[in-house]
């Protein structure tokens, strides 16, 4: 086991004697060793952490960075917080479990490739003036902040009074799709949606769900990712006695090469930042159906140039709004150029460079 329990800013350390909790607690199963990771000025408190404990080693100031490289590939976990040890370990492959203070996950500071059930936050809602005050702090210690929306941008305004300057929206950018779509298919066919998505709460599969058994035309449902509701769902499906129209594939690397020719993206999220998945739709083509929640989802769907919103929560709206988009002439050809020229790697990559450069030059 490795713990990294420090971090560049105070606010994102999880409490020195609760870590000394967690520490003495691990160190009483002896099959487990426990490596503390830390730099030159915390070692005296990382010997205190591993005090008369025979299998927790401190191993700051000992290892050189390739060593601490090769110590850390042999970790069966990482514990961090949000700092570099997290993100390293991570790259390596590693199972790590982040403490989260005044950061969280969802502002893009996750770990690669890390389930969000490793990720344990902070109990916000116990404390929201003092989260909010070391939010404030947190955030005007940056030369900048870059928003993936205009949504996000206007937010950090409004709550944390950041001045105009500092902020600036730079879109996510979505990759050339990797293969075609079939043609169109005819007006006699069953309906295919799809939705890839993680399946949990704040992604609002359930909603979805609940929609289609409104709808007047045939179709059939695939959902392609997993999650912590997966069999919430599926025992939603059974209850409405929709097995016979709804797939569960789980994860897939390409998710779009599992069903021929997707009529609809369907998409249920309660919140977003900068939904990538609509782009990817898009890019190939594929027209999207989505309920207008809080985030940048507005900003990507125009309606009936490349989807149609739906006003949050209506689900019976929800549901008509896919019998209309099913059968509307979007020009799909049209809805992939587009949105492959605005959001394109080049484009984006731009924006980044000229950031960049002004940010030095000052």
């Amino acid at each position: 086991i490795g713990i990294a329990p420090f971090a560049q800013y105070e606010s994102k350390v999880y409490p020195k004697d609760l870590m000394q909790t967690v520490i003495t607690t691990l160190a009483k199963n002896n099959d487990y060793k426990t490596f503390l990771f830390g730099g030159n000025k915390e070692i005296e408190i990382l010997n205190a952490f591993a005090a008369d404990k025979s299998n927790v080693i401190n191993i700051a100031g000992k290892l050189s960075f390739e060593e601490e490289l090769q110590l850390i590939s042999n970790l069966d976990v990482m514990l961090s917080m949000d700092s570099g040890n997290a993100h390293i370990a991570a790259m390596i492959g590693i199972n790590v479990i982040t403490l989260w203070g005044a950061t969280h996950p969802f502002a893009g500071f996750s770990p690669f490739h890390q389930p969000f059930e490793n990720a344990l936050v902070s109990d916000r809602n116990k404390f929201p003036k003092l989260f909010d005050l070391l939010l404030k702090i947190f955030y005007r210690k940056f030369d900048q902040i870059v928003c993936q929306s205009e949504f996000m941008r206007n937010d950090l305004l409004k709550h944390y009074h950041i001045p105009e300057a500092n902020i600036k929206v730079i879109n996510n950018a979505v990759l050339l799709p990797d293969h075609k779509l079939t043609a169109e298919n005819t007006t006699d066919h069953i309906r295919q949606y799809i939705t890839v998505a993680r399946l949990s709460e704040e992604k609002g599969i359930d909603r979805i769900i609940r929609s289609l058994i409104l709808t007047k035309k045939k179709f059939h449902y695939t959902i392609i990712g997993d999650g912590p509701l997966k069999n919430t769902l599926k025992e939603l499906v059974k209850k409405l006695n929709m097995q016979d129209q709804v797939t569960f594939l789980g994860p897939l690397d390409l998710p779009y090469k599992a069903i021929y020719n997707p009529d609809l993206f369907l998409f249920g999220s309660h919140y977003e930042g900068f939904p990538n998945v609509l782009l990817e739709a898009n890019a190939l083509g594929i027209p999207v159906v989505s309920f207008n929640a809080p985030g940048g989802i507005g900003e990507v769907i125009a309606d009936f140039k490349n989807g149609i919103l739906v006003e949050n929560g209506n689900e019976p709206a929800f549901a008509a709004a896919v019998d209309k988009a099913v059968d509307f002439p979007f020009d799909r050809k049209k809805i992939q150029l587009d949105t492959i020229e605005y959001y394109s790697p080049n484009k984006i990559k731009m924006q980044w460079e000229s950031l960049f450069i002004s940010v030095f030059s000052n």
